[in-house]
């Protein structure tokens, strides 16, 4: 009888550690992300949401990271009953926000403590403390950007389009110096691409393809291409931010349903590390910006 008993419980037990070897990683840490006036708040360990402040009257179109607990977020606000585009920053923790330049996106570099921002004709870089005097790093016509990162450590990269073409642009804020980078242009699209700093490449979506049916390729600024990103076949996928510390890359994905034609909106995450691929939402959309952090 003891026996039987003790071989019971190895065929209750054998399962149980089985399914604990195969467990599906863990993620932990939120997402901050616009939704017209609102600063959402995503979970990433359990795909919780909630509202972290609502701006009124004005538009959120973009978030990026800033200093401490602030985001640098770019807003249409009502000026004088007219529409204005600028710049501030909020903090998340407090909910205080403050206006600081007026243009239609910005990022913060951390390395040299300088912001770049685009007022729609000109792309500018300016330090958060000292001297606050604002240097033209390149003029360009209105819509001719179509994405502004923050790349290697002192480094801005930028994408423009003109008639169709498009060109990959770095610019050194230690140096001064502006290069066009004609090899990564022809191998990366910075449209939907993410600065992955532990390899010092691009996730970046291939041009020889439409950007919704494009896979995501590691591409370095040389033009390299190291490998592909093995993400599920069928889907359109867009990447918005990496979590270096829990080698994940956080993507959306969407589709339009069957009836209707209605447009759909899931989460997933990537782990570069071991190459496993994770849905964590299967109906929120985070829009086409978020910032990563673990409060």
């Amino acid at each position: 009888m003891r026996q039987i008993t003790l071989i019971l419980l190895l065929f209750l037990l054998v399962p149980a550690l089985n399914s604990c070897g195969s467990s599906e990683p863990e993620y932990h840490g939120y997402l901050y992300f616009a939704k017209g006036p609102y600063v959402m708040r995503f979970g990433l360990r359990d795909a919780s949401l909630s509202v972290v402040t609502n701006l009124g009257d004005k538009t959120i179109h973009d978030v990026s990271k800033f200093v401490e607990s602030k985001l640098l977020i770019a807003e249409t606000a009502s000026v004088n009953r007219k529409k204005v585009r600028r710049i501030s920053w909020i903090d998340v923790k407090t909910g205080q926000t403050s206006a600081l330049y007026s243009g239609v996106f910005a990022r913060y570099l951390p390395d040299s403590r300088q912001i770049v921002y685009d007022d729609g004709d000109r792309l500018y870089v300016v330090a958060i403390f000292g001297d606050s005097s604002s240097e033209t790093i390149f003029s360009h016509r209105m819509n001719q950007l179509s994405r502004v990162m923050v790349g290697p450590a002192g480094v801005v990269l930028f994408e423009t389009s003109d008639s169709g073409v498009r060109q990959i642009h770095s610019y050194d804020l230690a140096t001064g110096k502006l290069q066009t980078l004609d090899q990564l242009s022809e191998a990366c699209r910075l449209e939907h691409a993410v600065w992955i700093g532990d390899l010092e490449q691009l996730a970046c979506k291939e041009p020889t393809k439409p950007l919704n049916e494009a896979g995501y390729v590691l591409v370095n600024l040389d033009g390299d291409v190291s490998g592909t990103i093995n993400l599920p076949e069928g889907k359109n996928f867009t990447a918005l931010a990496y979590v270096h510390d829990q080698s994940a890359l956080v993507l959306t994905e969407k589709w339009s349903s069957l009836f209707g034609g209605r447009e759909n909106t899931a989460v997933w995450v990537h782990n570069l590390k071991n190459g496993e691929n994770l849905r964590l939402a299967k109906n929120e959309n985070l829009g086409s910006s978020v910032v990563y952090t673990d409060f």
